[in-house]
This record gives C-alpha cells, structure tokens and sequence, in this order.
C-alpha cells in the first residue's frame, strides 16, 4: 500500500465512527416514525379534531375514507418528524397529555448524542453555537466543550449512545402503548418484562434495571399482581447482580411473598441468599417440577445461588446430575426462544 493510500484510508476510516452515530440517530428516527404511526391509528382523535380539515378538492384524491386517514396520519408523522428530538417529546406529551420526561434520567444523554449527530451530519462534528445553545438548555454536561472544537464518536461513547436510545425507545413505546391501548395493558407490562429478562441474561444490568423501575412503577398503580411480581423479581435481581444488594432486598420487602406459588418463593429466596429455602423447594415433592434442571441452570436469578457447595449436592440429588457444564463463552448455557420469553 502506498503513503498516499494509506493516508485515503486512515482518513476514511475516521468517518466510520461518526457515520455509526449518524445510523443509530437515524434507526431511532425510523423507529419513531413507526411508533406515531401506529399511536395515530389506534387513538384517531389525537389528530382527528373538530379543527381538522381537508378540502374537497384534496379528498378527490383519495379512492377511499380509509387512504384519506391514513394520508392525514403520514403527514403529522411527517410533521412532528421534521421538528428536533427534544420539540419531539414535547409534541407528544402535548398529545397524549403525559410527562414522558419524568425521571428520564438519560435525557440530556439523548439530546446532547442527537445534537451531535447533527454536527456529524453537518459540520463533521465541529461544535456551533446551537450545540452548545441547545445542549445546555437541557443540562447536558458539555463543560469542556467549546465552539469550533472538534467531537469524535469514541467507543465508550457509543456503547453510552446505543444503550441511551435503546431506553429511551423502549420506555417510551411502553409508555405510548399503555396510554393508547388500555385494554392491552397486561400484554405491553408482560413484552417489557421479557425484554428485560434478555437483558439480564445478557447481563446488561444497568439497563435492565432503568427500564424495569418504570414498568415495576406503572403495574404497582394499575397492573396485575403476578405481572407486577414476576417485574419485582426481575428488577431486584437486575439490582443485586449488578452489587446493589441492600437496594435488591429492599424492593422484595415491600411486597407480601406469602401467597405466592412456590416458583416465586425459590426466586426470591435466590436473591435474598436463602439457599436453604431453595433446596427446600427443590426437595418436596414434586419440586423437580416447580423448577425444572434447565431453568436452575439458566435463569439468571439462580446465577448467584448455583455457585453454593449445599445447592449443587441437593440438585444433584434431586436430578441425579451435577448442575456444572459447558456453560460457553458468557458463563451460561445458551437460551433457547421459549426460555428467552420466560419472565422469572
């Protein structure tokens, strides 16, 4: 290779960075658009006021009541996608009569990752004087940063970005979802609980644990029990594998275990480090059922308790198998899609 390709190269190869940033601002977009899309559809009179108005001259266009609808929702899709991400959520609070920005603690993450993204686009990532205008508005830490300097899209700040827009996207569909569709309700409270038993199993913790405290919020006020209880689980055990034990056991004491079935008594006592009550479970009659050997090995809520020298003797005795394996590269078995979906 000769200097002058090599220098082609290094040049190029700086862009990718950015040009990375760039795709997954516009993923999101793509993702929103989806989102407003179906949020119009299923709740019509969002947009379909008594102020709403097409003229005759506009309806001939359309072959039916149903394209002319449908033209009218891509348009304020449209719309609302053109304005800035921040004038975005505002529009929609504004529609749905909700506070989407409410403990969002990511939210000057996402503005300032958005922001850049348009320097990206724009001035190859030379700071203006909107940047800055914009991103203090919203608390973004930027002190460093002054107009004309230069940002880069390092890998630690991208890892940041990709995890941002991910809670940012995933809680406010749940949000839309619950708030559009009421009736399903239970089912958009049991899709977020099994992405985040995904994520727990891919040990993103952190991320897990944002997302799951705004479902676990939610199901307490208006949700069913078990569904708030399989959440609770998953939440506190997010919590103490990620070191917060103390913050773990305090969210399992403040709901009543009592009546629960003997499943949710082994996943709590898991997490509260009572492995006896785990071999108690495990034990009584029937107890290979309750909890079978794959679930033992598999689910992350046992991801402590499966390292106990009582636990391995008791499971071996009770399923005639030692519980160690080839657990491959991440530490566990890999998860088949039925497991995936299991919420506990």
């Amino acid at each position: 290779m000769s200097t002058i390709e090599f220098m082609a190269f290094a040049r190029g190869n700086s862009y990718i960075p950015k040009v990375m940033i760039v795709g997954l601002v516009s993923a999101y977009d793509h993702f929103l658009s989806r989102l407003l899309s179906t949020m119009f559809s299923v709740k019509s009179e969002i947009i379909f006021t008594s102020d709403k108005k097409i003229s005759f001259s506009d309806l001939k266009l359309y072959k039916s009541i149903d394209e002319a609808r449908d033209a009218i929702i891509n348009k304020e899709v449209e719309a609302i996608i053109r304005e800035s991400h921040h004038e975005q959520f505002k529009i929609i609070e504004n529609r749905l009569q909700l506070e989407l920005r409410k403990d969002l603690n990511v939210w000057p993450d996402f503005v300032e990752l958005c922001e850049r993204r348009n320097l990206f686009s724009h001035t190859g990532g030379v700071v203006s004087a909107q940047y800055l205008s914009v991103c203090r508005a919203h608390g973004c830490k930027i002190e460093s940063v002054a107009e004309g300097d230069l940002l880069h899209a390092k890998p630690q700040y991208f890892e940041n970005a990709v995890r941002t827009v991910f809670e940012v996207g995933a809680k406010l569909a749940y949000v839309i979802w619950r708030k559009t569709d009421r009736e399903k309700s239970d089912q958009a409270d049991s899709d977020l609980n099994e992405l985040c038993f995904t994520l727990i199993m891919k040990k993103q913790y952190k991320l897990a644990t944002s997302i799951l405290k705004v479902c676990s919020y939610v199901t307490k006020k208006s949700g069913s029990d078990n569904l708030h209880k399989m959440i609770t689980v998953n939440l506190a055990n997010a919590l103490r594998l990620d070191g917060h034990k103390e913050a773990s056991h305090d969210i399992l004491k403040k709901e009543d275990w009592t009546a629960t079935n003997d499943k949710f008594q082994s996943c709590v006592a898991s997490i509260l480090g009572d492995t006896e009550r785990v071999i108690s479970v495990m034990k009584q009659p029937g107890g290979s059922e309750i909890v079978s050997a794959e679930e033992y090995r598999t689910w992350p809520v046992f991801r402590i308790t499966r390292d106990d020298t009582k636990f391995k003797a008791a499971f071996k005795e009770v399923f005639g198998e030692d519980i160690s394996f080839d657990l491959g590269v991440d530490g566990e078995s890999k998860i088949n899609t039925e497991l995936a979906q299991r919420s506990t």
